[in-house]
């Protein structure tokens, strides 16, 4: 009984250490609510799955808070920018700005594919990576389409107002979603 007693203590221990020593770092940053207001504070850094859903921040005081993606319109944190997306049903997504554009912007979400999905492909003998990058494309209007799972056709429709970046895609001299964005925040 006392092994049992003493490894649980072990666990214990080993957890605490490696959990105070992670994200303990916070960087100055900026938080933009959806009712316009603008706080100043210090952000925490998180590894890149959590800083998805939510942020951890630390005021002029010292006091220590939490903010849903749904209470927030974008933020800054050292020299990232995040904006919240509005996907389909309603569901609000913190994605890191990569490419601001007058017509349209490139977001990125990256995820941990879950030890399921890991088993399933493997016993499929599938080669899949163990972080999915999640590439979202917005409009100036507001509209926002996931480019990793949505099909040529879609992307297509999506940018029915750029008819000619529309044909090159058609002709396959456009490829990647970078390029998309280039030839869309550049053709007008």
């Amino acid at each position: 009984m006392k092994i049992r007693n003493s490894s649980v203590y072990l666990i214990i221990f080993l957890f605490f250490i490696v959990g105070y020593g992670q994200g303990s770092e916070y960087l100055d940053g900026e938080i933009v609510t959806r009712s316009g207001d603008t706080l100043i504070v210090k952000i925490k850094v998180l590894d890149r799955f959590q800083s998805f859903r939510k942020i951890n921040y630390m005021t002029a005081s010292g006091a220590k808070k939490k903010m849903l993606a749904e209470d927030i319109r974008m933020y800054k944190r050292g020299k990232e920018e995040y904006e919240t997306l509005i996907l389909a049903y309603g569901v609000y997504v913190l994605a890191k700005k990569l490419i601001h554009g007058p017509y349209l912007n490139l977001y990125v979400v990256e995820s941990k594919e879950s030890l399921n999905q890991r088993i399933l492909n493997e016993a499929l003998g599938k080669k899949m990576p163990m972080v999915r990058q999640h590439k979202y494309l917005k409009l100036k209007t507001g509209q926002v389409i996931n480019a990793t799972m949505s099909g040529k056709s879609k992307i297509k429709k999506f940018l029915n107002g750029f008819p000619l970046v529309v044909e090159k895609i058609e002709k396959g001299k456009i490829k990647s979603v970078e390029k998309i964005i280039v030839e869309c925040n550049n053709i007008r």
